[in-house]
């Protein structure tokens, strides 16, 4: 008896009544009363990774409330339905196939990196370049750090603004 009265709950924010487990068990009820996107929202988590709490009220927050644990009990009984069952699947492969694409992008820059130089110019004259760049960045510094400097004296400059 006291099982009933003080046991897990949850709750359905639309009517402000008591969700038993059963009802979550069902095809159907959780997308009804959440709507697809939530239900969907579920699935993607549940999908990549996410634990059932977590997913669970980040995508049935506004729909169900409850003490956590009840809430996991919802979402396990949830996630025996068929449809919930399809969906993960689905949703599995397709976070697979992002996954898989997005490691061939990045073994193709990584390749691209690897690859030797294509445009004619050898190791050394490249790191040579790359010396003379670095010389020029430094020089050209000191050049614009200088001319702030004079204008930041001209500013200060009681008898008005004179620059040579």
């Amino acid at each position: 008896m006291l099982s009933k009265m003080f046991g897990p709950k949850v709750h359905y924010l639309g009517d402000e009544e008591t969700v038993s487990l059963d009802e979550f068990r069902t095809d159907k009820f959780v997308e009804a009363a959440a709507g697809v996107d939530a239900f969907m929202t579920y699935v993607d988590l549940r999908a990549e990774g996410k634990p059932q709490l977590t997913a669970f009220v980040t995508a049935f927050g506004r729909t169900f409330c409850g003490k956590p644990e009840a809430l996991v009990k919802a979402a396990e009984a949830f996630e025996t339905t068929s449809q919930y069952t399809a969906a993960y699947s689905d949703a599995r492969q397709r976070i697979d196939a992002a996954k898989r694409l997005e490691a061939k992008r990045l073994a193709d820059s990584l390749a691209a990196i690897e690859a030797p130089r294509s445009d004619g110019i050898s190791d050394e004259a490249a790191a040579e370049q790359a010396r003379y760049q670095r010389e020029y960045n430094r020089t050209e510094r000191e050049r614009i750090a200088a001319h702030h400097e004079q204008i930041a004296a001209a500013v200060n400059n009681d008898n008005g603004f004179y620059f040579s």
